[in-house]
């Protein structure tokens, strides 16, 4: 209503309308007449539209005349509540879980909204954030169950899931989980407790000729495992860094026929922390690499089978086993003249290999059994032996016998290459090692740098280019498996 200084109405002054403030978020602010006149009561009136967003919404009217004169009205918008409502959060699963730092829960944080009738709800968005984490640690990651890195999850099927991942440090990681769009609904309280990586377990040293095999079960939450090792002492404080591996198997031949070694293993963390425990120290001599056996043989068709070849008893025979003879292959007309597992069933698994080198000679090693490529069945082989071709003089081929055992050997006749026999000479190491002569290990004499040095860095940034060393001996050849330390030195004055 419009009235003078003394209280009178006035009529037909314009009025204009506006609105002046809305709810943040807003995507349409709403709408409202423009301007009235006012009647012959003084009154003048506008319609409103309140925009899409729940709160408040302030109109202003103010005298066309003189804008100094106005009025403001406050009105609330709320939305019509229709159907049923959530009032309770529920956990139904995940909670109090013990983890490993860096690692992901085992169980999903699982929640269930109850409506104001107690049945579940679907369809509602549920949001999950940290609340509290130990001091000093990194925040833990949010993600669903399929792996998409979000911290919201919406209930189907009467639940909703969220996966965790923690932090870098020790202690209790509090995850609060509620309904964003209902904060009236209490919101619930998750408890995940981080522990160390555990340490390794059952580690063992198996020494052979030239080689110590490391063993060691796989450790829950280790991403890597540190392996130490020390020179005829026992005393973890003497161990030296020998390498870092992602797997549980680790082989050093770097060592000394002889000589005892010991070794400790840790686990690692996706964070590079240790385990507090490690396995170990277990040990392990490599003895002396034994005395290679010599030979030559030829093998035949006899009487359209063909025979069969045994390295330990350096003998041929019709017969696939005869007393103590087990044979380590047999020969083959299959693409011509060939050799290997074929028509011999005791025979598993592929156990020849082809090698490169000069001669039988020029063999000091043959790469590790591992059953896989490029170890093969048979020598006709289309991938990794003779690419369906006879054998032929020349040619050096691997064996790994039917005792564990290396043998090398180098084609030396065939007469047909689709006829009914071939020579050879070979050496076999009875020794279990696979190496043919002894190998001395790499005494480290000098340290050089590779790169990262003379670099211009930001206080207190990390340099662009990490540090790098390289370990030589003697004879400037790379020696693997020395620790390193690096330490500053000298410091800018103040």
């Amino acid at each position: 209503m419009i009235t003078d200084q003394d209280g009178e109405v006035v009529s037909g002054e314009t009025v204009n309308f506006e609105i002046t403030n809305d709810p943040i978020g807003v995507n349409e602010e709403g709408t409202v007449t423009p301007s009235d006149v006012s009647d012959a009561s003084g009154l003048a009136e506008a319609t409103v539209t309140v925009g899409d967003k729940e709160g408040i919404y302030t109109i202003k009217a103010s005298l066309a005349s003189d804008d100094t004169k106005f009025v403001e009205f406050t009105i609330t918008a709320e939305e019509t509540v229709t159907g049923p409502q959530p009032t309770t959060l529920v956990i139904t699963g995940g909670q109090n879980q013990v983890t490993v730092l860096g690692d992901t829960i085992a169980t999903s944080l699982e929640v269930v909204v109850i409506d104001d009738i107690g049945e579940p709800m679907n369809g509602i968005t549920v949001t999950f954030e940290e609340k509290t984490i130990p001091d000093g640690a990194v925040s833990g990651s949010f993600f669903t169950p399929d792996g998409i890195n979000v911290n919201q999850a919406t209930t189907f099927n009467n639940r909703a899931y969220m996966d965790y991942s923690l932090g870098d440090k020790q202690g209790d990681y509090l995850i609060k989980a509620y309904l964003v769009n209902y904060p009236a609904v209490d919101s619930v309280i998750f408890t995940i407790s981080g522990e160390p990586v555990k340490a390794p377990m059952n580690f063992t040293a198996n020494a052979q000729s030239g080689v110590i095999d490391l063993m060691w079960d796989v450790a829950e939450g280790a991403k890597e495992y540190n392996i130490y090792r020390a020179l005829n002492d026992d005393n973890p404080a003497s161990a030296s860094l020998l390498a870092t591996i992602s797997g549980n198997v680790s082989t050093d031949d770097n060592v000394t026929p002889g000589e005892t070694y010991f070794y400790h293993v840790f686990s690692v963390d996706a964070f590079g922390n240790e385990s507090e425990l490690g396995a170990g120290p277990v040990s392990a001599t490599p003895a002396v690499v034994g005395d290679v056996v010599m030979g030559t043989a030829t093998i035949i068709k006899d009487e359209g089978a063909w025979q069969f070849f045994d390295f330990s008893t350096q003998s041929v025979s019709n017969q696939e086993e005869n007393g103590g003879f087990v044979a380590d292959f047999r020969g083959t007309s299959n693409e011509g003249v060939n050799f290997g597992r074929e028509g011999a069933p005791s025979i598993s698994g592929n156990r020849v290999i082809l090698l490169s080198g000069e001669n039988l000679e020029s063999v000091s090693e043959i790469p590790s059994w591992t059953n896989e490529e490029p170890w093969i069945g048979t020598t006709w082989d289309f991938s990794n032996g003779t690419g369906g071709q006879p054998i032929s003089a020349g040619q050096l081929w691997g064996v790994y016998t039917s005792e564990g055992h290396y043998a090398a050997m180098e084609i030396t006749e065939v007469p047909e290459a689709f006829g009914a026999s071939f020579s050879f000479t070979y050496k076999y190491q009875p020794s279990g090692s696979n190496q043919f002569e002894e190998v001395e290990p790499l005494i480290p004499s000098a340290l050089l740098k590779v790169s990262g040095d003379e670099q211009i860095g930001n206080p207190e940034k990390a340099l662009a280019q990490p540090l790098m060393v390289q370990v030589v001996d003697e004879n400037e050849t790379p020696v693997e498996g020395i620790s390193v330390n690096f330490a500053v030195t000298k410091l800018p004055e103040a």
